[in-house]
């Protein structure tokens, strides 16, 4: 998160006191004795107690948990939308970690596990290398996994609410389902040319079992994506984070879409000769808004939101994109990988 948002590299990225790429800060992350609990229990009293129950009371920002509310100065973890974005007081305006999760971090805080982490293991480079089937399927389920956070299903450029459901999966209607089709979706034949749901969606009408192609339910071709935004690239450009009465820090929408990113431009200075260290660590620190250029609120005629859409939807493929680069200058103390932004071209507008 700290090569995509701003505030996630200043709160917590390269440097700061709970930086999680830190191998000394992991090793005392990882260990159950009373002496570590003080440094396990302030990142576990930055998370956003999860409360996605209907009956849940809205969770204000100071508030760690129902009834306790402390003077802060920002939101509790993470700093991410929920799906009730639009609803002032709903539970779900602001993301939240899983419950169970939730749960096992809680009893981690506590001290409540095993000190057998041993560091970080390399993984493996081809899928070949990996000679069990099992652990094979395991390797293409991570891969497919590991860069989706649960949350929170807008109707955007994601697959949305209908993935929270079990109803959705083949498990749910057999329960002798492989471990290769755990996560695989349950699927429909039957699909009408022409569908109507009514003006208004409601749960009636969403759990309804004789609506053909089910909304939740087994799915057929298209049913994923028909709940997305049309088209995708205004979505990206006018969902980039959220200005809050407070300034910073600036929540974003999503952890896969870039917000404030490191640019080839700055990566390039970290090895300039004529820079001192502390120029190029001010470059490293320092982050660009991704959508530069496409356009916002501004002062010329076509200045404003809906100019950023339209220059998005035109300009949405010379837009850079954000890989894996190799730490420099070597004698830096600084991560070991980079994510940089790359293959920007200039805009239109």
């Amino acid at each position: 998160m700290q090569w995509v948002s701003g505030s996630a590299a200043l709160l917590s990225g390269w440097g700061s006191e709970y930086n999680l790429d830190d191998p000394t800060v992991m090793a005392l992350m990882a260990n159950n004795l009373p002496t570590a609990e003080p440094a396990r229990r302030a990142i576990f009293d930055d998370l956003r107690r999860p409360a996605y129950e209907s009956e849940a009371l809205p969770i204000p920002f100071g508030a760690t948990d129902m009834g306790e509310v402390r003077a802060l100065t920002i939101p509790p973890r993470p700093l991410m939308m929920g799906d009730g974005i639009d609803f002032p007081g709903s539970p779900m305006q602001w993301f939240a970690i899983p419950k169970r999760l939730y749960a096992m971090l809680g009893q981690w805080a506590e001290g409540d596990f095993d000190s057998d982490w041993t560091g970080p293991t390399a993984a493996p480079a081809d899928l070949d290398d990996i000679t069990d089937p099992n652990e094979q399927v395991d390797a293409l389920t991570r891969a497919a996994l590991d860069s989706v956070y649960g949350g929170a299903f807008h109707p955007g450029v994601e697959i949305t609410w209908p993935m929270r459901h079990r109803e959705m999966y083949a498990l749910d209607y057999d329960d002798s389902v492989s471990r290769s089709r755990l996560f695989r979706l349950a699927v429909d034949d039957t699909r009408d040319i022409y569908t109507d749901f009514g003006p208004v969606l409601t749960p009636e009408i969403t759990f309804d079992p004789s609506n053909r192609p089910r909304i939740i339910g087994p799915q057929t071709a298209g049913d994923l994506t028909r709940w997305m935004g049309l088209p995708w690239q205004c979505d990206a450009a006018s969902c980039q984070a959220v200005y809050l009465p407070e300034d910073f820090p600036v929540p974003v929408w999503w952890p896969n879409l870039p917000v404030h990113v490191f640019p080839q431009q700055y990566y390039d200075l970290l090895e300039n000769p004529d820079l001192s260290d502390a120029q190029r660590l001010a470059f490293f620190s320092a982050r660009v808004p991704w959508v530069r250029g496409v356009g916002a609120v501004g002062y010329h005629a076509e200045g404003g939101y809906t100019n950023a859409l339209t220059h998005m939807i035109n300009d949405w493929d010379k837009m850079g994109f954000v890989v894996r680069r190799p730490k420099k200058p070597a004698h830096l103390d600084l991560p070991d990988e980079f994510f940089v932004e790359i293959g920007r071209k200039e805009l239109e507008g």
